[in-house]
């Protein structure tokens, strides 16, 4: 079992490594291109887009993969198929919102109002590659998965440097090198679920049960966003997109544990599950659980260490003053990392409510401890407020795991 587990972690790990590495080897080019403040806007858009993906997308891949072991192959192409049309008519509605209310929106987030209109296209680009790779791991054919995501991180990268260095497309260059690969990589994915018997004409049936699943788990979805997004919004309304800018490098750089994080549990998932169904004792599945952490945590302090070679390699020098927020962020990088390997008990029960509310109250502390620790200790008072809050997060989702365990007779 540690075998396949180690194997599939090298796989995720060497897919979401190259894919991450992307981004940080475009940070020279972006830090250099892109002022401190085309950077802020740049990622409050990116916030934006994050906000709107779990409403658009109704939390499908999660419900697919959930679903997958349980359905036959017909019945699971009618659940995929239901799935994707209901994301689609989400879609539609959030898009006819965004262009009514573009200038509104465009006073409270302070993203221009050009771009606003863009936000739902860009966030529905998003599903289609999301269930092709969701399929690709609980099915475990981490292979495919590895050479879909690779391919198209490097298309992000070629656009983005030809649009960014050779048109000087500035932050529009980012974003079209990123949505761009996008909708190819969308494209290629109907093409691949319709070519392998994942699709059908469009169908209804399981519309209750997906909306039951995804529903709860777009609060939580919604309030993950909050906790992990809104110190950007906090800081261009205090202080300037300049400060955003700053702090996002930060972020971006942190979140290197993240990326370990995921792509330790993306591997872990599949495995986790068959252990549940095959009615596994708890105590060596908990086990697992332990040795995982201890990864995640050898990780965070490898990071640690290496944090000033991570700066002076990737980082335009203008921004070195971002390792002010650096350690508190990893902290809150770690502290996710960690729940992810819990929650996944939340999920194989389908108690999504109950992670709807734990999320969505961390939400509402975050933003009462952004409110007032920015004032009291300026932009690394948000930095300070992720940490507490996912410390927190962490926390209450390890009680009520023990508690929902012992009511599930494990």
């Amino acid at each position: 079992m540690l075998k396949l587990i180690t194997n599939n972690l090298i796989i995720y790990g060497s897919t979401n490594l190259i894919k991450s590495f992307i981004p940080f080897l475009l940070l020279p080019i972006l830090t250099t291109y892109l002022s401190q403040t085309e950077f802020g806007i740049l990622s409050l858009i990116e916030v934006a887009i994050l906000f709107l993906f779990p409403i658009i997308s109704l939390n499908i891949k999660g419900a697919i993969n959930v679903e997958f072991f349980n359905l036959g192959l017909k019945e699971l192409k009618y659940f995929i198929t239901n799935s994707l049309s209901l994301t689609f008519l989400v879609f539609i509605s959030i898009s006819v919102i965004f262009f009514s209310f573009s200038s509104n929106i465009e006073q409270i987030t302070g993203i221009p109002q050009n771009i606003i209109i863009f936000l739902p296209v860009f966030s529905f680009l998003r599903v289609n590659s999301q269930v092709l790779l969701g399929i690709f791991q609980i099915s475990q054919n981490p292979k495919k998965y590895a050479l879909f995501t690779i391919i198209q991180s490097l298309f992000d990268f070629l656009l983005t440097y030809i649009l960014v260095v050779i048109y000087h497309q500035n932050y529009w260059g980012r974003l079209g090198g990123i949505y761009i690969s996008f909708f190819v990589s969308s494209i290629i994915a109907l093409i691949y679920l319709y070519k392998f018997d994942y699709l059908t004409l469009p169908v209804f049936k399981y519309t209750k049960n997906i909306l039951k699943f995804g529903i709860p788990l777009i609060p939580h979805a919604v309030g993950g966003t909050i906790i992990a997004m809104s110190d950007r919004f906090f800081i261009s309304y205090y202080y300037s997109y300049n400060d955003v800018g700053i702090y996002s490098v930060a972020y971006q750089v942190s979140s290197i544990m993240l990326l370990f994080g995921m792509s330790l549990n993306q591997g872990w998932v599949p495995i986790f599950y068959k252990l549940l169904k095959s009615k596994t004792d708890i105590k060596i599945i908990l086990k697992y659980i332990i040795y995982l952490s201890f990864f995640i945590l050898t990780t965070f302090l490898l990071i640690f260490i290496f944090r000033n070679f991570i700066f002076n390699l990737f980082i335009n020098e203008k921004f070195y003053i971002s390792k002010d927020y650096f350690l508190l962020l990893l902290f809150g990088f770690l502290f996710q990392s960690l729940y992810f390997l819990i929650t996944n008990f939340i999920f194989y029960f389908k108690k999504t409510i109950y992670l709807a509310i734990i999320t969505c109250s961390c939400a509402l502390i975050n933003i009462l401890l952004n409110f007032i620790l920015i004032q009291t200790y300026g932009v690394k008072g948000v930095a300070i407020a992720t940490f507490i809050t996912w410390g927190l997060f962490l926390l209450i989702i390890i009680i009520s795991t023990y508690f929902l365990l012992e009511n599930e007779n494990y």
